[in-house]
């Protein structure tokens, strides 16, 4: 049997969805026992081009298929599954796209081993070993492997070894489940404004209407800490750092390609019609 081909690959300004299993593996599928843990992550980007190989920011993820095929000795034409979905199209037959699908690419990745998750604060990295203040809608870079799925030698699937959580993000809610963001109109829409944690003598749950006490503007204070605190008008970095996505000072530096429509290190030409399958 020939040795397995891995071809890794970094992405950036990709925002967190799925973290349940980033740091408690599943041990099931399908209601049956697996014979490894599995740790995995779901991130999305935001559609800027008709097709996910157009897309700038997904530009290191097509760089790693095409060495990939090409060490694998096969062509874009002989894939039939790629790793990355397109959000707006329903994910099974009968159902709908979630809300937080639509306009975005979808991707993940997952791991036997337990994933490396990190956080920067302070302009430093610093592991994370469990959730402690971050969410969905977070920014993350990744950092991936392209691999062809064992069962399947015309898909292709990702390998996840470390997640690094660059910058908060207004929070995507999954499911059901209504995020802060929307709590926050609603209760600013009823004309009351959330005082927040940083004021002095405030109690938790503490609303108050915009004629409130002292008359100060709803919202977040900032700590003085590290850490994600949420900035009014976007996402905010760190203290001390500037980490907003593709903003000066950024601490990755861009996945834009060299020439637009161009892909880094690849062998392969953009493809033309017909050499994906539809979306």
């Amino acid at each position: 049997m020939s040795q397995r081909v891995y071809v890794p690959f970094m992405l950036f300004n990709s925002r967190m969805v799925n973290m349940q299993h980033l740091w408690n593996p599943s041990t099931e599928y399908l209601g049956k026992k697996t014979d490894k843990p599995n740790y995995f992550i779901t991130v999305v980007t935001a559609k800027t081009r008709q097709n996910w190989w157009e897309e700038p920011l997904l530009a290191p993820a097509w760089a790693a298929y095409d060495q990939l095929l090409q060490k694998s000795g096969m062509t874009p034409q002989m894939i039939t599954e790629w790793p990355i979905k397109d959000g707006d199209m329903p994910p099974e037959p009968g159902k709908a796209p979630s809300e937080w699908a639509k306009g975005h690419w979808i991707l993940g990745g997952s791991s036997s081993s337990p994933i490396k998750a990190e956080i920067v604060q302070n302009n430093n990295v610093a592991l994370l070993p469990a959730k402690v203040g971050v969410k969905p809608g977070d920014y993350v870079a990744l950092g991936c492997s392209a691999a062809i799925k064992q069962n399947n030698p015309r898909a292709l699937k990702h390998f996840c070894n470390s997640v690094l959580f660059t910058a908060p993000g207004e929070e995507i809610a999954v499911g059901n489940s209504v995020s802060g963001a929307e709590l926050m109109r609603s209760a600013q829409a009823q004309g009351l404004n959330p005082v927040g944690f940083g004021g002095p003598s405030q109690q938790y749950g503490d609303f108050r209407t915009a004629a409130g006490p002292g008359g100060a503007p709803g919202g977040f204070s900032h700590g003085s800490g590290g850490g994600f605190a949420p900035s009014p008008g976007g996402p905010a970095a760190a203290p001390g750092a500037s980490l907003q996505p593709n903003g000066p000072g950024a601490a990755f530096p861009s996945s834009q390609p060299q020439q637009p429509g161009g892909y880094p290190g690849g062998g392969f030409n953009q493809p033309g019609p017909g050499a994906f399958p539809g979306r």
